[in-house]
């Protein structure tokens, strides 16, 4: 998962794959509505105000995510900010 700033920074984190589709679709929907998510990761927590957050980058995809998401796009060009 890489997580993209507003001011061009980003972070990114690797875990384990997520076992089942609930799991997968609770991930969408926190970045969708949650004000921050937290992130435990090499001993530390990383809390990040979803304000800051210009995009997340989701890779490989769960297999099935929840109903808000567009299904079979394709990206043509990603601009640099």
């Amino acid at each position: 998962m890489v997580i993209h700033f507003t001011d061009g920074a980003s972070l990114e984190f690797e875990f384990p794959p997520i076992e089942n589709d609930l799991n997968s679709m609770e991930l969408i929907n926190r970045l969708q509505n949650d004000q921050s998510i937290a992130l435990h990761a090499e001993g530390r927590v990383y809390v990040i105000p979803m304000q800051n957050v210009r995009y997340v980058d989701v890779s490989p995809a769960p297999e099935k995510v929840a109903n808000k998401v567009v299904h079979n796009a394709r990206l043509i060009r990603m601009h640099a900010p």
